[in-house]
């Protein structure tokens, strides 16, 4: 379940100008580029653009099996059926708000660690993907965890802060699913990202890849807001946040608190209800 009225909120407003990514400074590539130019205007850019994205590494997710919480079952949950379907309707609403705005870049976070911020990431990345027409980026900025390698069941030798300190390129990290939807995953990193965060360089990251690929959404999953000051700190690089919310645990107040540490940060675009299933059969079994 999604509490979408802020986005229709944000909808309803009149457009703001767009706020650029990033200034990508880092690459001849986004160098080339303004951050804020219109894609497709530079002679042959989209013939660049295919060969970009085709020369990403591909990797292939486990084929999709039962409905365990491993890599199959991940797969499985997310390929069809009413979880995709609910996806599905959020991505709608969340590429209107994008494209009225001129948006790119979504954080996704939970009040505290186990509410499902990875697993929503990532259902909504297979999602955007899902489109013929639209290019999507997801990256796993929680780097105490690299939960998003597990549920792919990819095994990652690298970690994504060499690519937001700009050790590594966006070409040389990211990797690629299918046709449309690239990859920043990252092996555990327990020394965190708080320090990257604080300064420009996750502007730097945005900014680079959204030159290289002109991806229509930047996905970023993020370590818990209540608990890691890391995800405050990368706030300010990102358009707006998705919270996660735990049906079985998350209370009222953690979203209240939440909500206050977002302000004058980034956007609020919704709330995600997961596990809302649980908690209705958990009520009816009182009774």
């Amino acid at each position: 379940m999604v509490d979408t009225r802020r986005l229709e909120q944000l909808l309803r407003e009149k457009r703001s100008p767009a706020r650029p990514v990033g200034r990508g400074a880092r690459s001849a590539i986004a160098q080339s580029y303004g951050a804020s130019a219109p894609a497709g205007r530079a002679p042959g850019r989209d013939d660049a653009l295919r060969a970009a994205w085709a020369a990403l590494p591909e990797i292939t997710p486990p084929p999709a099996r039962g409905h365990g919480t491993g890599a199959a079952g991940t797969v499985a949950a997310l390929g069809h059926g009413p979880v995709a379907e609910s996806f599905d309707l959020l991505r709608a609403q969340l590429l209107q708000a994008l494209r009225t705005r001129g948006w790119r870049s979504i954080g996704i976070t939970a009040p505290v660690r186990g509410c499902g911020a990875s697993f929503v990431s990532l259902a909504l990345a297979r999602s955007f993907a899902r489109l013929d027409n639209v290019r999507a980026a997801l990256l796993d900025l929680d780097l105490e965890t690299g939960a998003l390698a597990a549920r792919l069941g990819a095994a990652p030798e690298g970690h994504i802060s060499d690519l937001i300190a700009g050790d590594l390129s966006a070409a040389e990290y990211l990797c690629r699913m299918g046709r449309n939807l690239a990859l920043g995953l990252t092996a555990p990193f327990p020394e965190g990202a708080t320090t990257l965060f604080h300064n420009d360089a996750l502007s730097q990251t945005l900014g680079e890849i959204a030159q290289e690929y002109s991806p229509d959404v930047i996905l970023c999953d993020l370590p818990p807001l209540l608990t890691e000051d890391s995800t405050l700190a990368a706030l300010p690089s990102l358009d707006g946040v998705l919270i996660v919310a735990d049906g079985t645990r998350t209370q009222a107040r953690d979203l209240s608190e939440c909500e206050r540490l977002l302000q004058d940060r980034t956007q609020l675009l919704g709330v995600v209800l997961n596990r809302g299933f649980d908690t209705v059969a958990a009520r009816r079994a009182q009774h």
